[in-house]
């Protein structure tokens, strides 16, 4: 019962973030000035969870067991078309983006939620894939195709590699983690401890933004 509502709101979590993304790139501008997104995050968490319980209830108490793998078929490839066709928007929109007095203050707000929703998406659709692909095995023994112990192998083994090709694909997408891993394991393994170059995030996240500070001063 506790597997299957993780499941079940795993999903509806992945399809909460893709909308959430959706809007994001929608009107970047506007949502990266914004900074009031703790609702609509406590909104998509709850959401997750109230539909986690529907679906629990309605395998459990109703034997919807068909039904609910249906729904959630269906859930799983609405959140990978849109995942797909978000990262084909938006970067079509960054590079399609218009020329005037604001252009260089949008650029880098667009530029900044798509950096965001391209290190994301992948990740997303990985999980979904995985996800879609381990419900085959409960499939398969629901039609008494396969027993019991064998659905649990595949199922679990499914689930397993989903969390090591998710977060893989999200260290290789995301810059600051991709970093971050090479740093820790990639070029201290290969750098003399004598030799390692210590970095101040701090210094270095201030600069940046005194850059953009600068950038954007001299707009008209």
């Amino acid at each position: 019962m506790v597997q299957n509502g993780l499941f079940t709101m795993s999903s509806y979590l992945s399809l909460s973030l893709v909308l959430e993304r959706t809007f994001a790139i929608w009107s970047a501008a506007q949502y990266e000035t914004s900074g009031h997104h703790l609702f609509p995050l406590f909104l998509m968490i709850g959401g997750s969870i109230a539909m986690a319980i529907l679906h629990v209830y309605a395998i459990y108490w109703h034997n919807w067991f068909f039904e609910t793998i249906y729904v959630l078929y269906g859930i799983e490839g609405f959140t990978l078309i849109i995942a797909i066709v978000i990262i084909i928007y938006s970067r079509r929109k960054f590079k399609n983006l218009p020329y005037d007095e604001d252009r260089l203050k949008a650029k880098y707000q667009v530029k900044e939620v798509l950096n965001f929703t391209s290190s994301l998406l992948p990740s997303v659709i990985v999980s979904v894939t995985m996800h879609t692909l381990s419900l085959v095995p409960t499939l398969l023994w629901i039609n008494g195709v396969i027993d019991y112990p064998l659905c649990c192998v595949f199922y679990f083994s499914a689930h397993s590699l989903n969390c090591i090709f998710t977060k893989s694909t999200l260290i290789a997408c995301h810059k600051g983690m991709r970093q971050r891993f090479q740093l820790l394991f990639v070029a201290r393994l290969r750098t003399p401890r004598g030799a390692r170059i210590v970095r101040n995030a701090e210094k270095e996240g201030q600069d940046y933004f005194n850059q953009m500070k600068i950038a954007w001063e001299s707009v008209p």
